[in-house]
């Protein structure tokens, strides 16, 4: 198996006082990349989740592929707390075929807590997804993950800190 880093990103981006779908994260994938089968891109990607509001709060996140949503989660609803919660997602995105993508997905939101390594909690959050695509990857294309806000609220806000995308083969 050789893994091959494609491109990282440390910059932050936040996503506040919207309910506009927005990037979090955004990488051009090579032509080709997905062409092959048992070829794959693993993306990780981290950040912070705020929701001092004063009430409960949603965001919903969505991972893509070129035009085709490959993952999304259900409106996440999250207590308010002055703390930041800390979020990290793992996608693997395997070929299948020339034209057929095979994905899963981790997400992981901890609780409201000041600890570096905080637990899920009572209001934390774990997602495992799957889905599939159909993208041809002959060209290149976009992976996205974005975030989207239940209320447009300066006091709420998602961000990402870091993401990392590999090729795999």
């Amino acid at each position: 198996m050789t893994v091959i880093k494609l491109t990282s990103k440390l910059s932050t981006t936040t996503i506040v006082n919207t309910v506009t779908e927005t990037d979090l994260v955004n990488f051009d994938v090579p032509a080709n990349a997905l062409e092959f089968a048992e070829h794959s891109l693993r993306i990780v990607a981290a950040g912070e989740l705020l929701n001092n509001s004063g009430g409960a709060d949603t965001v919903t996140f969505r991972v893509k592929l070129g035009a085709t949503t490959l993952l999304a989660t259900a409106a996440l609803s999250f207590n308010a707390s002055a703390n930041r919660r800390k979020w990290y997602m793992e996608i693997d995105i395997l070929s299948a075929a020339a034209g057929a993508q095979r994905v899963t997905g981790i997400l992981q939101i901890s609780n409201a807590d000041t600890d570096s390594f905080a637990g899920h909690g009572t209001d934390g959050a774990a997602a495992t997804g799957y889905g599939t695509g159909a993208e041809v990857t002959s060209a290149a294309l976009t992976f996205v993950i974005t975030g989207q806000l239940g209320t447009a609220n300066a006091l709420l806000e998602v961000t990402c800190t870091m993401a990392q995308i590999e090729f795999v083969r």
